[in-house]
């Protein structure tokens, strides 16, 4: 701004007591006004720099440099499958299928060179890495009609990752129609993710920032303000085990009559193993990282936290280590790509319809919802002060709750739950040409607003209210295979809840409107 910018002005306002050099010569003034953008820029009050009012691509390229990072990315993969029919039961023939395959993968980031060098004041550290992944596969599947109102089936699949872990799944399932209109169903199955090439052999540098307080036993330790900004470095762990669950399905479903039929499924998944690293804010304020006395309370340096350096159990590696270790003396933080422990989830699915001739044409409503009635995940020991007091005997409950602090998707890997969400749509089809559609969607709130939790028995818990979004849709289909659709989302335009408002619709009242043509062959 003061006319010495540029690779190649050597002069500095205390070289240059005067400023003759200011804007001179290969130095460049730099405009941070609109009027830099206008068509006629270079050309305007041409006394002020080589460029006028324009900025010179050299001088941005020097101040603001364009980064580039390369990703690159392999895959290849080949499967042979075998089906077929072999022998027969009392409910029909066998159905088989039997199959391998192989796949590779090779993913890599080449940073630019600003980033992996810590030049960039805005996106901070950025390393180079690559890792390769083999897995080969063998499953099977086979259809068992043993009577005819009993269907089984089986199936399991064995996947072995080159150099790391074999984990094979099984699957079992079965469907009961004792009549016509009911239908008995049930499952178990296993299944499992193993770790991403970057969780197990690449090690990825970005840049992160935590907050310079915490909370423990509802009291705040440590400075307000801006937090502290730093290298995030994340270490990968090749002796990952593979994230896995247990997965069992019950249902039915019957036909009330000709007119009205019904549903329920319950879900039950218990995961183990779950795969994650806590993000760079968990990190920091860990109980692990955080320098604690004797009894637990953060040692404070000047009234900033102090923290505990990696080679003591910690996560930070200073840039002094003679001097306390506070936010300003971290060079980077580190964090572990680790197996997490548990969760147990469970569901219950409801479903309904009704279908109804009316003077002007067929109406029906088919509204469903889905209850989670269990969502538990433990509290890590050394997890985030700040949640202690929120999960009696270290079990966290993570239904229509998000914790925050990095308590929920970040560390844990866990995506809290609302209570319950449903859809309710009306469809009305008149002269077998129109067709006008109504539904009203709800999702229960995620409320993160504790003050009114008691440490004890979390009686006096407030709930949010939630969201409901309501849409209509009209569609009119024409003799010749044309049609013409006009739509309204959220026709009441309603607000998103206060808390965690960004996994609703933030979306205002939108319309869509379509015109669709089919032609003959």
């Amino acid at each position: 701004i003061e006319g010495y910018g540029g690779s190649s002005c050597s002069f500095d306002p205390a070289s240059d007591p005067t400023g003759a050099q200011a804007g001179a010569g290969d130095c460049f003034y730099y405009n941070p006004f609109m009027s830099s953008a206008l068509p006629d820029a270079a050309s305007l009050q041409t006394g002020i720099s080589q460029t006028g009012l324009a900025n010179d691509p050299a001088m941005l390229e020097w101040l603001i440099p364009t980064r580039m990072d390369t990703f690159t990315g392999e895959f290849w993969s080949a499967d042979v499958l075998i089906t077929g029919e072999v022998g027969e039961l009392p409910g029909g023939p066998i159905g088989i299928a039997v199959g391998a395959g192989s796949r590779h993968e090779n993913l890599g980031r080449d940073s630019d060179f600003l980033s992996t060098s810590n030049l960039l004041a805005a996106t901070g550290n950025y390393n180079d890495w690559e890792g390769t992944q083999k897995v080969d596969s063998f499953y099977f599947e086979a259809a068992l009609p043993l009577r005819d109102d009993i269907d089984l089936q089986i199936a399991a699949r064995n996947e072995s990752y080159s150099g790391s872990f074999s984990e094979t799944t099984p699957k079992i399932a079965v469907l009961w129609t004792p009549t016509d209109r009911l239908a008995l169903r049930a499952s178990f199955g296993s299944s499992f993710r193993g770790p991403s090439i970057s969780q197990s052999d690449a090690e990825t540098l970005i840049g992160g920032g935590g907050p310079r307080r915490v909370t423990m036993n509802q009291v705040q330790y440590g400075m307000g303000g801006r937090g502290w900004r730093f290298p995030f470095l994340t270490v990968p762990n090749s002796d990952l085990l593979p994230q896995t669950s247990d997965n069992i399905s019950v249902g039915f479903d019957y036909q009330i009559n000709d007119r009205m039929d019904v549903g329920a499924t319950w879900v039950s998944i218990a995961f183990k193993d779950r795969i994650g690293a806590r993000p760079a804010p968990t990190t920091l304020n860990n109980k692990a990282c955080l320098n604690l006395d004797t009894a637990g309370i953060p040692i404070l340096s000047g009234g900033e936290l102090t923290y505990l350096t990696i080679a003591n159990g910690g996560c930070v590696s200073p840039v002094d280590p003679t001097e306390p270790i506070t936010g300003a003396n971290i060079g980077y933080v580190q964090s572990v790509v680790a197996n997490l422990d548990y969760l147990n989830a469970e569901f219950l699915d409801l479903r309904f319809s009704i279908s109804a001739d009316t003077p002007i044409g067929p109406l029906s409503f088919t509204p469903g919802v889905s209850i989670t009635t269990k969502y538990e995940f433990p509290n890590p020991d050394g997890g985030v002060p700040s949640n202690d007091y929120l999960c009696p005997d270290n079990i966290c409950d993570g239904v229509g709750r998000a914790y925050g602090g990095g308590m929920g998707q970040g560390f844990t890997g866990v995506t809290e739950m609302p209570r319950w969400q449903g859809t309710f749509p009306v469809r009305l089809t008149i002269g077998g040409n129109h067709n006008v559609s109504f539904s009203a969607r709800y999702r229960d709130a995620l409320n993160r607003d504790i003050r009114d939790l008691t440490p004890d028995d979390l009686v006096g818990w407030e709930h949010d209210s939630g969201q409901w979004s309501t849409a209509v849709n009209y569609n009119y289909g024409f003799s010749n295979g044309a049609s013409v659709a006009f739509a309204i989302s959220n026709l009441t335009v309603t607000d998103p809840p206060n808390q965690d408002g960004q996994r609703f619709n933030r979306r205002a009242r939108s319309y869509n409107l379509q015109y669709r043509h089919t032609f003959e062959q």
